[in-house]
C-alpha cells in the first residue's frame, strides 16, 4: 500500500493511504478496532417479535426475580416498546426492578418518568433516590422537581446529594440557586464542586459573590472550579475575584482564572492578562493568557500577543503566532502594520501566518511585500502564500524549487500543491518543476515529489516527461509515481477540447492552436502507450498502478483493446485489465461493447466477474440498466449484491432496486437500499421507510442516508420524510442515528422534539454527538438559546476532541459540492490485504456513511462518492450489543 496524495503529502488513514485526482479516486484502507479516540459504535440485533410479549409477560410476574431480569431486557427492545412497558416498572413495588426502569427511561427519553419519580426523592432506599435525581435532571419537566431536588441536596448520603446538584445543573433553573449556594461549604469536595458547577451553567448573576468566595477555598479542586465558574458567569463583577486568583499558589487555579478573563473583555482583564505574559513564572499560564488576550480582540490585546513573537522564551513565542493564526480574523490591519517598518524576523514571520488565516483581502500584498522587502523567512513566506491561495504566488513557489536549501525546497513543494488546481490544467509550471527533477543532488524522495507536481499541473505537456520517467529503466517507486501522475495528465487532458483548455501552455509566439492541439494529442497517444505497456509489466504493483490511471481517466477508445485482451490473452494479468476497464467504458456508448463485457461476466467467476459488472455499470448507454438487472436474475447473492451496487447510477432500475430491497441477503438488501437513495421516486419513499425497519444494522443504517438522499433530491419540504428521520434518532444502531442527523443536516431540518440536542448531551457514541453538534450548528432550530447552551455544554464537558470540536462557535461547513469516482479497497483487522466480503463502514464527506460487505475482490465502489475526505470507520460486525468489541 504505497499510493500518495496530493504530490508526496500522503494522507494517512490509520493503515491505508489514499491517492485522489479529479475525475476518481483509489483508495486502500483498514477498518482498526481500537483507535485512540475512536467510539465504536453500537449496532444491536434484531429483536425476536415475541420477545416484547415475553418481557411484558415476565413484568408482571409474581416473583421478583423474574421482574428484574426482565427489567435488564428492557434496553434490547426498541424504544417504542421500552416506552410502552416503562410506566409499569416504573411503579414497581421492588427497589431494584424502579431503578433500572429508571436508567432506561434516561436512555429513550421516556418524559412522563419525571412525572413518576419525583416521590422517588424520599424513598428509604438511596439508590432509588440517587436514581431518581439523574431522572429528573435528564427528563424533568416537572413543577416541583426544582424543588424536591433542592431538598435533597441535604440527603445523608453523598451520592445522592450529588447527583441533585447535577441535576439542578441540568436544569438550569435560576430558582435553584439559593439551594445551590447554600450548599456551597458541602462536607464532601466532590459535591461543592458538583454544586459550582451547577451555578455556572445557571449563570444567576446572585451566585457571584459566593463564587468569589469559594474562589479562596483551601481545596486547590474548588479553587480551580470556582475561577471556572465565574469565567462562565461573566459580567465585570467577576473580575476582581478573577484577578485575586491570579496571585494563586497553585498554577492550575491561576491558569483557571486567566482562562475565564479571556470571557470577560473587559479592559482591566485585558491589563491583568498582560501583567500575566509578562510575569508568570509558569509557562503554561504565560502561554494561557496570550490565548486569552487574543479573544479580546483589542488592538491592546492583540499588540501585546504580538509583542510575544519577539519572546526569549521560545515557547511563548512560537504560542503567539499560534494564537495569531486563530485569532487574525478581524485583525487583518493590525497585523499589516506589523509588517512595516523593521520588525525581527519573528515578528514578521508571526504576522504573516496571522495574515494568512485572516481571510482579509490585503493580505496577499502586505506578505508579498514583506517578502521582497526580506522581512520574511522564505519559507514562512511561501507557507502564508499558499495558505491566502493566490495564484500570483505560483511563480514565485516555483522559482523556489530549485533552491539549494532543502527546507526551502520543501516548503516550495507544498506551496505549489496548494497553488495548482489539478482540473484547471496549467503549463507554466511545466517547465520549473521538470528543471527541479533534473538538477543533480535531488533525493529519491524529492524526486517523487517533483513527479507527483508534474501530475498536479494537468497539463497535456508534462506528458512526455512523466512517460520517460515511467519507463522500465526508472527506479521502481519513481515509475510507480510516473505512472500514477499520467493518469491525472490524462484525466485532465483527455480528448481535443481538453488538451486545447490549457491557458498557459508556452508554444512560442507563431504557434498555432492547432499545432499545439497536434502535440498534445501525440503526447496524449505516448501518454496511453506507456500505460498499456505497463499493464503487462512484470512486476505487480506497476501493472496495478497502470490499471488505476487508465481506470480514472482512460478514453473511450481503448475500451475495445483492453476487452480483446480480456477475451483472448489467458496468461495476462486479468484482474488488472478488468480494473481499468472501467474508465473507457463509462465514456463509451458502443452497446456491443455492453453485450461483450457481460458475456465475458458471465463466462467468470469471482473477483472477474464482480470487476466486469462494476465495469458494465458505468456504461452510459440506455440499455445498461436492464442488461445488469437482467444478469442478476438467477445468479449468487454475491452477484445480486454486486448489480445493485452497480445500478446506482440508472435511474430506470429504480423498480429493480426496490424489489431488491426484499432480498434475502442482507448484503444484497444493503446495496440495494443504498443504490435506491440515488434513484427512486417520490413513489418509492415507503420502501426507504420500510428499511429504517430492517433486523440488519447496515440496512438500517443505510435506509436512513437513502431516504435523505431522496429528499435532498425530490421532496426537500416533505414533512414525512423529517418525521422518518427523526423517528431514526431513537434507533438503537449508532449508525442509524448518525446518519438520521447527517440527512437532518443536508436538509437543513430540525426535530421539534430538540432530540438533537439530547443525542448532543448524551449518545454514548462520539460519532452521533458530533453529527449532532454539526447539525445544531448548520440548521437553527425555533429554539435558538437551547442549542446555544447545548453547544455551550459540549465545548466545555466533551472529551473527545473532535466532537468538541465541532461544538466551537464557527462557520458551519458547507456541504462538498460535485462527486467522484471512489474504488475502496478494505482490509479487515488483523489482515494485510483486502478480504471480500469484508464488513466495512465507510464515512463520506457529507457526513452520511454507507454499510455493507465488500465484494469477492475486498473492494467497495462508489460511482457518485462526494468530493471530501473519506474514512472507514469500525464495522458493525466487530461490535456487540451495547458498543464493546466481541
Amino acid at each position: 500500500m504505497l499510493t500518495t496524495s496530493r504530490l508526496g503529502s500522503a494522507l494517512r488513514l490509520r493503515v491505508g493511504v489514499i491517492a485522489s485526482r479529479a475525475l476518481g479516486s483509489w483508495l486502500v484502507l483498514s477498518s482498526l478496532v481500537g483507535t485512540p479516540g475512536l467510539q465504536l459504535p453500537e449496532v444491536r440485533a434484531g429483536v425476536w417479535p415475541n420477545a416484547i410479549e415475553q418481557v411484558e409477560r415476565e413484568l408482571s410476574s409474581e416473583d421478583t426475580a423474574v421482574r428484574r431480569a426482565a427489567a435488564q431486557r428492557l434496553s434490547a427492545l426498541p424504544a417504542s416498546a421500552q416506552r410502552r412497558l416503562l410506566s409499569g416498572a416504573l411503579s414497581d413495588s421492588d427497589a431494584q426492578v424502579r431503578v433500572i426502569a429508571g436508567r432506561a427511561a434516561i436512555t429513550v427519553r421516556y418524559d412522563a418518568a419525571a412525572r413518576l419519580v419525583v416521590g422517588w426523592l424520599s424513598d428509604p432506599e438511596p439508590d432509588v433516590r440517587r436514581t431518581a435525581a439523574q431522572v429528573l435532571g435528564a427528563l424533568g419537566a416537572e413543577a416541583d422537581a426544582v424543588t424536591g431536588l433542592g431538598r435533597a441536596l441535604s440527603d445523608p448520603e453523598v451520592e445522592v446529594r450529588l447527583a441533585a446538584a447535577r441535576a439542578l445543573g441540568e436544569l438550569r433553573a435560576p430558582e435553584a440557586t439559593l439551594a445551590l449556594v447554600a450548599c456551597l461549604d458541602d462536607s464532601s469536595p466532590q459535591v461543592q464542586v458538583a454544586v459550582i458547577e451547577a451555578l455556572a451553567r445557571i449563570a444567576d448573576p446572585r451566585s457571584v459573590l459566593p463564587l468569589v468566595g469559594k474562589s479562596q477555598d483551601n481545596r486547590s479542586s474548588v479553587r480551580q472550579r470556582a475561577v471556572r465558574a465565574l469565567g462562565a458567569l461573566g459580567g465585570s463583577r467577576v473580575v476582581a475575584g478573577l484577578v485575586s486568583a491570579l496571585r494563586d499558589s497553585d498554577p492550575k487555579v491561576r491558569l483557571g482564572a486567566v482562562m475565564s478573563l479571556g470571557r470577560v473583555p473587559a479592559p482591566e482583564a485585558t491589563q491583568a492578562l498582560r501583567s500575566v505574559v509578562d510575569s508568570d513564572p509558569d509557562i503554561d499560564v504565560r502561554v494561557a493568557a496570550l490565548a486569552s488576550l487574543s479573544k479580546h480582540k483589542t488592538p491592546e490585546a492583540i499588540g501585546r500577543v504580538i509583542e510575544a513573537l519577539d519572546s526569549e522564551r521560545q515557547e511563548l513565542a512560537t504560542a503567539a503566532a499560534r494564537v495569531l493564526e486563530r485569532a487574525a480574523s478581524g485583525a487583518a490591519a493590525q497585523l499589516g502594520g506589523c509588517l512595516s517598518g523593521q520588525p525581527s524576523q519573528r515578528r514578521a514571520d508571526g504576522c504573516a501566518l496571522g495574515l494568512a488565516g485572516s481571510g482579509d483581502d490585503r493580505a496577499f500584498g502586505w506578505v508579498i511585500g514583506a517578502w521582497q522587502s526580506r522581512l520574511l523567512s522564505p519559507s514562512v513566506a511561501l507557507q502564508a502564500l499558499s495558505q491566502i491561495g493566490d495564484p500570483r504566488a505560483l511563480p514565485m513557489a516555483l522559482a523556489a524549487l530549485n533552491s539549494d536549501d532543502v527546507a526551502l525546497r520543501a516548503a516550495a513543494v507544498r506551496a505549489v500543491i496548494a497553488l495548482l488546481d489539478p482540473e484547471q490544467p496549467d503549463g507554466r509550471a511545466v517547465e520549473p518543476i521538470a528543471e527541479a527533477l533534473g538538477r543533480e543532488g535531488r533525493s529519491l524522495d524529492e524526486r517523487i515529489a517533483m513527479v507527483d507536481l508534474l501530475g498536479e499541473t494537468g497539463s497535456v505537456r508534462a506528458g512526455p516527461i512523466l512517460a520517460r520517467y515511467a519507463s522500465p529503466e526508472t527506479p521502481l517507486p519513481l515509475r510507480i509515481a510516473a505512472l500514477r501522475a499520467l493518469g491525472a495528465i490524462e484525466a485532465t487532458s483527455m480528448g481535443a477540447d481538453e488538451t486545447s483548455r490549457d491557458p498557459h501552455h508556452t508554444g512560442g509566439a507563431g504557434a498555432s492552436k492547432a499545432s499545439y492541439y497536434e502535440s498534445g494529442v501525440s503526447a496524449l497517444a505516448l501518454v496511453e502507450r506507456r500505460l498499456l505497456d505497463a499493464l503487462r509489466d512484470e512486476h505487480p504493483r506497476v501493472r496495478q498502478e497502470a490499471a488505476i490511471s487508465l481506470r480514472r481517466a482512460g478514453g473511450a477508445h481503448l475500451a475495445q483493446p483492453l476487452l480483446v485482451s480480456l477475451e483472448s490473452e489467458s496468461d495476462a494479468d486479468r484482474a488488472s485489465l478488468a480494473l481499468a476497464l472501467l474508465g473507457p467504458l463509462s465514456r463509451s456508448k458502443d452497446p456491443t461493447l455492453l453485450v461483450r463485457t457481460l458475456r465475458l461476466a458471465r463466462a467468470s467467476a469471482g473477483p472477474l466477474r464482480d470487476a466486469l459488472i462494476e465495469a458494465a455499470g458505468g456504461m452510459p448507454s440506455a440499455g445498461t440498466g436492464l442488461a445488469l438487472a437482467s444478469f442478476s436474475e438467477g445468479a449468487g447473492a454475491s452477484t445480486r449484491a454486486k448489480v445493485a451496487e452497480a445500478l446506482k447510477t440508472h435511474g430506470d432500475q429504480a423498480e429493480s432496486l426496490k424489489r431488491a430491497t426484499a432480498d434475502p441477503d442482507a448484503s444484497v438488501r444493503a446495496n440495494a437500499v443504498w443504490s435506491l437513495g440515488f434513484v427512486a421516486r417520490s413513489t418509492d419513499l415507503s420502501a426507504l421507510q420500510g428499511a429504517l425497519g430492517d433486523q440488519d444494522a447496515a440496512v438500517a443504517a443505510n435506509g436512513a442516508a437513502a431516504l435523505a438522499q431522496l429528499a435532498q433530491r425530490l421532496l426537500p419540504s416533505r414533512p414525512e420524510v423529517i418525521s422518518s428521520l427523526c423517528a431514526s434518532l431513537e434507533h438503537s444502531g449508532a449508525y442509524v442515528r448518525a446518519n438520521a442527523l447527517a440527512g437532518l443536516g443536508l436538509l437543513e431540518a430540525r426535530c421539534v422534539s430538540g432530540t438533537e440536542r439530547w443525542l448532543l448531551a448524551r449518545d454514548p457514541e462520539a460519532l452521533v454527538r458530533g453529527r449532532a453538534a454539526q447539525l445544531l450548528r448548520r440548521a437553527p432550530s425555533a429554539q435558538p438559546d437551547q442549542d446555544a447552551q447545548a453547544l455551550e455544554r459540549c465545548r466545555e464537558q466533551e472529551v473527545i476532541g473532535a466532537v468538541a470540536s465541532a461544538c466551537a462557535p464557527s462557520p458551519p461547513d458547507s456541504p462538498p459540492s460535485g462527486h467522484r469516482p471512489l474504488t475502496v479497497f478494505v482490509v479487515p483487522p488483523g489482515a494485510i490485504a483486502p478480504e471480500p466480503q469484508a464488513p466495512f463502514a465507510l464515512v463520506l464527506p457529507n457526513g452520511l456513511v454507507r454499510l455493507g460487505l465488500s465484494d469477492s475482490r475486498g473492494v467497495v465502489y462508489e460511482a457518485l462518492a462526494p468530493r471530501g475526505r473519506v474514512s472507514l470507520s469500525v464495522p458493525a460486525t466487530y461490535l456487540k450489543v451495547g458498543g464493546g468489541l466481541r
